[in-house]
């Protein structure tokens, strides 16, 4: 591709990471968290319990491959099955009561088998998502894991699991006290982070819907589709009604495609919000829709090709999310300063989506911060949507405050308007009925002639000055008025005010009362009259005529002229005039200002040439009977 096809214009430099301070900051911070979430979630301490412990993969056809000597293993996406055998360091029957607990708890299936000393087989159990749940204890102990109890003659144990989705697990043995300090630690956590979304994803339904905004109700869906993959991730849908057993399956499975097609579009609507990219938000509602192509799939049976299909997805898009929120420019200048305050942090969000995700293909622990991470998630767009809230206050009440002033102004300046117009109005009335006195006098008296042309020309001046004034105000009253009467009048007076005035030939038919200002009508056809007796050939006459153009009135007048024009349109510009125009004063205003008129008053105008003929045209766009 040429370098000269590439739109540069929406990347922004980078420099801002270390010229900025509060970008500075929120860099620092993302850094240290992600720094805390890797090191966090991989540590695991040693059970006193565990004398030794081997993790094993057994792939379909039996093929065995040992993994280490750990606690933990994650095998990804995988039809093989895990296994742990565990030997317990003390053997010692009036030790208290040992518990075995293996997490996470979205496993299909677990077999325990304990062995005593002899290596004979004591006890074998059943539990998972694909196995009916019967509690055997008044309360259970299977929040967020299952928890096995070992026979006090128990020496080993070993655990088999598969799974559909992500075969990873994390086995300890803990005594009874133990046993119960961590469940109810664990069980508070995920009531409290249940509940913070749930109530998230109200408000921001609430809010959402209720101010039309789009992107908060966008949110309010996505917490929404995390509570319900958190409350298959609980385990509290079959701790308390066991006959649901499968639910919790899919509540992590559908719930997980939920989030990600969620996701996907709500940070789609926050991207075009905040910045000029098409291509990032492109790709991030094309994930929407192969989230919903998901779900069908899954619901029709590819389950697993489903969720792993997606498990890829959001591991390599929010890296390509990443890098764009980072350089891409905010979309405007008012929305940069949103932009610049939450663009790190919400780039950080996206690394630590994709980080958590690689964990579900087989590399870390990272998706046993799934609670955080939802936590996390809440945190940073309730963050940018209350950011957001806060600069769209701040800007309605600066544009309150502008449109206030505006207001003021404009008030202001339609009284100065107001006075000047009545000023003019008083003035032009003032000055027009001695001039038509002069006008008759100056006839009995030597050099009338001369006289007549200066008195003329004074009284074009103070026509085109009423002009003007109608071309800002536009009509202003209007009434049923007579086109043909005013016409004649207008004949009329053109006979009696004007030395050599042509013979206007008029013709007329049909009907031609319609709405309009009279004083308007009247000015359009004094100009046209006069602006035609002015320009045309000696001896010639004048033709105007009424017409009827699609249910309006119009007005065409023509006059044989000396002046050919090659432009017709040129008639209407300011100030011009022909260049073979002689001895004629004129100030190149009368058409234009005619037009301005016209179009104040919603009248259509328009001039042709027709050999040495002009023709100018005004059609009255108003109701007429």
């Amino acid at each position: 591709m040429s370098a000269r096809y590439i739109d540069t214009s929406a990347i922004e430099n980078l420099e801002y990471l270390y010229r900025d301070r509060f970008s500075l900051l929120s860099l620092i911070c993302v850094v240290l968290f992600l720094a805390l979430m890797l090191g966090a979630s991989n540590q695991f301490d040693r059970s006193q319990e565990i004398a030794a412990i081997t993790a094993t993969s057994y792939s379909q056809n039996g093929e065995k491959v040992v993994i280490g000597q750990s606690q933990f293993a994650n095998l990804g996406f995988t039809k093989d099955s895990l296994e742990f055998d565990i030997i317990y360091a003390n053997t010692d029957f009036l030790r208290r009561q040992r518990y075995l607990s293996v997490g996470p708890s979205y496993t299909d299936y677990i077999q325990v088998k304990h062995f005593d000393a002899w290596n004979n087989q004591i006890k074998v159990e059943w539990k998972g998502d694909r196995v009916a749940h019967s509690p055997t204890k008044r309360w259970d102990f299977d929040f967020g894991s299952y928890v096995f109890e070992v026979p006090s003659n128990a020496s080993r144990s070993t655990l088999m699991l598969s799974g559909t989705g992500n075969l990873r697990a994390h086995v300890n043995v803990l005594n009874q006290s133990e046993l119960i300090r961590a469940t109810f630690h664990g069980a508070g956590i995920q009531y409290f982070v249940l509940a913070l979304l749930f109530f998230g994803a109200l408000a921001s339904l609430s809010f959402g819907l209720f101010s039309r905004d789009g992107i908060l109700v966008a949110v309010g869906c996505y917490l929404s589709a995390w509570s319900i993959l958190l409350l298959g991730l609980s385990n509290l849908v079959r701790v308390y009604y066991p006959e649901t057993n499968q639910l919790s399956d899919y509540f992590v499975s559908l719930g997980a495609l939920s989030a990600t097609g969620l996701g996907a579009y709500t940070h789609a609507r926050i991207i075009e919000y905040g910045t000029r990219s098409k291509l990032l938000s492109l790709i991030l509602r094309a994930v929407s829709f192969a989230a919903i192509v998901l779900i069908a799939a899954y619901i029709f049976g590819f389950q697993r090709q489903a969720l792993q299909t997606n498990i890829i997805m959001i591991s390599i898009i929010p890296l390509i999310m990443f890098i764009g929120v980072l350089i891409v420019k905010p979309r405007n200048r008012i929305v940069g300063i949103f932009w610049r305050r939450i663009r790190v942090f919400y780039a950080g969000l996206f690394v630590i989506v994709s980080v958590t995700a690689v964990s579900g293909l087989g590399v870390g622990n990272q998706l046993s911060l799934t609670y955080f991470h939802a936590l996390l998630t809440m945190i940073v767009l309730m963050f940018l949507m209350l950011t957001r809230s806060s600069l769209e206050r701040r800007f309605y009440v600066r544009s309150q405050i502008r449109n206030r002033t505006l207001k003021q102004a404009k008030m202001l300046l339609e009284d100065q308007l107001q006075d000047q117009r009545s000023f003019v109005s008083m003035l032009t009335h003032e000055i027009k009925t001695p001039l038509t006195t002069l006008k008759l006098m100056t006839r009995k008296i030597a050099q009338s002639d001369a006289v007549g042309a200066q008195i003329n020309h004074i009284d074009h001046v103070v026509d085109q000055t009423r002009m003007l004034e109608m071309m800002v105000t536009g009509s202003t009253t209007e009434r049923e008025v007579d086109l043909q009467n005013l016409v004649l009048a207008e004949i009329n007076r053109l006979s009696q005010t004007t030395e050599n005035p042509a013979e206007v030939v008029f013709r007329w038919r049909g009907q031609t009362l319609m709405q309009s200002d009279p004083v308007v009508v009247t000015t359009i056809i004094r100009n046209l009259l006069e602006n035609a007796n002015k320009y045309r050939t000696p001896n010639t006459r004048i033709f105007l005529s009424i017409f009827d153009v699609r249910g309006y009135l119009g007005l065409r007048i023509r006059n044989h002229t000396l002046y050919p024009i090659s432009d017709p349109a040129d008639v209407f510009e300011k100030y011009w005039r022909s260049d073979r125009v002689t001895g004629i004063r004129g100030t190149g205003l009368g058409l234009w200002i005619l037009k301005k008129i016209c179009r104040a008053n919603g009248y259509q105008i328009k001039c042709k040439m027709i050999d040495d003929q002009f023709v100018i045209e005004v059609v009255f766009r108003t109701a007429y009977r």
